[in-house]
């Protein structure tokens, strides 16, 4: 079949799209998982998605205790990144007590985990404060997202 110069014209911007298309496509789905982190196996299950106190409760006592404070910040990071935790997008801080006057968060210093259900979308996000590459403080924050 051999197409004309105005088809193959027309054509272009649609297989181009299309292109962008996949790779957005292709883009979340390396970052999609069905299920929480191996660092919230065991343990996750048992507490109610409704209960976010308790949830980050236990996520940081399992932080804490696995990177204590003046842990070399880069363990933590290779650590998370290999469950499969990653950076988020700009977001504001969540610490701010006053939403107009805090800025963005600072995502070099965060990492989070996502994942789905059928209507539903979960995230553990750890943040963290260095100096030095040592650990001053861990936060956790779990957000429940549906459709």
């Amino acid at each position: 079949m051999k197409l004309s110069v105005r088809t193959a014209l027309w054509l272009l911007p649609i297989l181009g799209f299309l292109g962008f298309l996949s790779a957005q496509v292709c883009g979340a789905l390396a970052d999609f998982h069905i299920e929480p982190p191996m660092i919230a196996h065991g343990w996750f299950d048992s507490i109610s998605p409704d209960n976010k106190k308790a949830i980050n409760a236990k996520f940081s006592k399992i932080l804490k205790a696995k990177f204590p404070t003046r842990t070399p910040a880069s363990a933590l990071i290779s650590e998370l990144k290999a469950e499969g935790f990653v950076h988020p997008q700009p977001h504001m801080s969540e610490v701010c007590a006053i939403p107009s006057i805090c800025g963005a968060a600072d995502i070099d210093h965060e990492l989070e985990y996502n994942w789905r259900g059928l209507a539903c979308g979960e995230t553990l996000r750890v943040v963290w404060n260095e100096r030095n590459n040592k650990l001053l403080e861990i936060h956790d924050y779990y957000f429940m997202r549906c459709i």
